[in-house]
């Protein structure tokens, strides 16, 4: 990593300056007054270790960028953030360049995850404004002849006015110089060809390739799901393939031996010219730009009866309902009892299982409640609050401030807290609340007051709770590091190794009695990958295993919704509930409860009770008893 660097002839030392991100290609750091410099990696950089090709692709990055930055076009729209001062090293090689940091955004990626959308106050009307800003700026870089390229839900990012801005963009293409940079969800696959059952970019980025990533991005950001997403399954078992292939078969979920998520909505929500638009997009291979009068015309409106939101005159949800599900309370099925014991037509915001007793918030008519109906607070749904909850108290958190509510909704402590990729970093079990504070000090309450438990890095720290123990890690360039702490006593154990390469994009952790199961999601060379490393109580690390998050495992999907008991780790599947637990060195799928399937999909919350698991949704909790 270098250190020393030039920026507009004055030198400027990074070992002093906080990486606020990092990816595959280069590090972010902070400068003050909301700059940075994106520094790129080397080829000898730790992260490309063993890996011949990428350190190749690395010292070809940087020669490019000898000529590609200084040539950079200056006309683009506003909200593209651009290359301002080029950094160079004391060679004057070029090694980066600075730019404006984005304040209070989220990456586009968001709004294809239905929790935190709904969360939010999120709708799709919503998210029609939102690209029908992005569709001015695509428009606006196309008429200077830029074309965007790896065009994906990472470098796009919104704010809290619903403002759209573009990121990367040292990977845009423009004049002689051309981007093999390509996200595997968003590319045409027109211009990609199969190599070893693996697709490769074979032809140049073009502006119809931009336009085909916008739908992609669209019906994600609309359904839920990307078009390729659900699981293929044929009865001519001799045409079954690799899931990152369909793009290139165009096998769509429109497609009827694609099964289709239960958690996604379905495009039958969809007005009938835009379902043939993308029927003209995915499988007869026309690329056209999205005409703007179908962002201009479309509507979205909830249903009165079951609530889900679509785009044509009639709720096409309505006539799918299952009524022994909807209207029951008490279903039986096989081995399963489901008890629904609690609906709201707002949303439930967090739940969690204290002593085998499910305790919740949640949000409706204008109302922050408790499960008992207690109003904490009044207001609206806002993205970038966490919640937590201790006993009677309900804590909200946002930017650098955790407030606390008591049990009459009345305000007890306000506390400054650190932050890490803009989250307040905190968190609370059934004894007390913990923090990391603004000097990087990991605390707890306790009965005179704050006690610190450990140092760890400040602005770079994750960390979770248990009932007997906590786990965290924090990053410093290349290396990251996991801690264990007790969570009833002073000190930490920060010697874990964790292969965390790439930019996160969601974490959590589960605690058991003796071990944790810590996943992360990560954005690797353009996909996304899904991890989980089994944490015993020692910081030994039991077991570790990983995927495309967009292939078919039991670790593929949502990291969220599990639940941990002892050594097991209940997941919710669109088939039913499963349990995992270690064998050999081998998380494996131990039983599966496919009687469960009725009420839960992979999206689901799990929460552990006294004889009972309860399963939280956005709207409505079950108690699911297996005999």
């Amino acid at each position: 990593m270098i250190k020393n660097v030039f920026i507009n002839g004055k030198g400027v030392d990074l070992s002093n300056k906080k990486i606020k991100a990092q990816g595959g290609e280069a590090y972010i750091y902070d400068l003050g007054n909301n700059m940075v410099a994106k520094i790129f990696r080397r080829r000898d950089d730790d992260f490309y270790l063993g890996n011949v090709a990428e350190q190749k692709g690395a010292e070809a990055r940087l020669v490019e960028h000898q000529k590609k930055l200084p040539a950079f076009p200056q006309n683009l729209p506003v909200e593209v953030v651009k290359p301002r001062d080029l950094v160079t090293d004391g060679s004057g090689l070029i090694v980066g360049y600075t730019m404006p940091f984005v304040l209070d955004t989220n990456p586009l990626l968001s709004y294809s995850d239905k929790n935190f959308v709904k969360q939010s106050g999120i709708d799709n009307n919503i998210v029609v404004g939102i690209f029908q800003n992005l569709l001015k700026i695509v428009r606006k870089i196309h008429r200077e002849n830029v074309i965007i390229g790896d065009f994906n839900d990472l470098n796009v990012l919104v704010n809290s006015t619903n403002k759209v801005f573009l990121i990367d963009a040292d990977s845009f293409q423009f004049g002689g110089f051309y981007s093999s940079v390509f996200t595997d969800r968003f590319v045409d696959p027109l211009l990609c060809a199969n190599v070893d059952n693996r697709m490769i970019l074979s032809k140049p980025h073009n502006k119809e390739s931009d336009w085909y990533a916008f739908c992609v991005m669209l019906f994600q950001s609309f359904l839920y799901i990307n078009p390729f997403g659900g699981v293929y399954k044929p009865k001519d078992k001799t045409r079954r393939m690799c899931h990152e292939l369909r793009p290139l078969h165009n096998i769509t979920v429109f497609n009827p031996e694609v099964i289709y998520p239960k958690f996604a909505t379905h495009y039958k929500v969809l007005p009938d010219e835009i379902l043939a638009f993308y029927d003209n997009l995915f499988h007869k291979n026309k690329r056209l730009e999205l005409p703007e009068n179908f962002l201009e015309n479309i509507r979205w409106t909830k249903c009165s009866v079951c609530g889900a939101e679509h785009a044509r005159g009639v709720c096409p949800e309505c006539f799918q309902a299952n009524p022994n599900i909807i209207k029951q309370k008490v279903v039986v099925r096989g081995n399963v009892v489901a008890t629904r014991f609690f609906t709201t037509k707002g949303v439930i915001l967090f739940a969690k299982s204290e002593c085998g007793t499910l305790k919740w918030l949640y949000f409706e008519n204008g109302q922050f409640k408790r499960e008992n109906g207690v109003i904490v607070t009044e207001g609206k749904l806002e993205s970038g609050f966490r919640f937590r909850i201790k006993n009677k108290e309900t804590f909200f958190a946002k930017n650098d401030k955790v407030v606390t509510f008591d049990e009459k909704g009345q305000i007890k402590e306000v506390v400054d807290v650190d932050t890490c990729s803009n989250l307040p970093i905190f968190d609370a079990n059934e004894h007390s609340k913990y923090w990391v504070d603004t000097s990087g000090n990991l605390k707890k309450d306790d009965t005179f007051g704050p006690e610190i438990i450990g140092n760890v890095l400040e602005g770079e720290t994750f960390f979770w709770v248990g009932s007997d123990f906590g786990f965290g890690f924090y990053r410093a360039g290349n290396i990251s590091t996991g801690f264990i702490f007790d969570a009833h006593k002073k000190g930490l154990l920060d010697s874990i190794n964790l292969p965390i390469k790439g930019q996160i994009v969601d974490v959590w952790t589960y605690f058991g009695h003796n071990c944790c199961w810590f996943f992360i999601t990560l954005s690797v060379g353009g996909k996304l990958v899904n991890k989980c490393h089994l944490i015993a109580k020692s910081g030994k690390i039991l077991s570790s295993e990983e995927c495309n998050k967009n292939t078919v495992s039991w670790l593929a999907g949502s990291i969220r919704g599990k639940a941990a008991v002892g050594n097991f780790l209940f997941a919710p599947t669109d088939d039913g509930i499963i349990r995992l637990e270690l064998s050999n060195t081998k998380i494996t799928i131990t039983k599966e409860f496919p009687d469960t399937a009725p009420f839960v999909n992979s999206e689901s919350a799990l929460h552990i009770g006294k004889n009972e698991i309860y399963v939280v949704k956005r709207n409505e909790i079950l108690s699911l008893k297996l005999n």
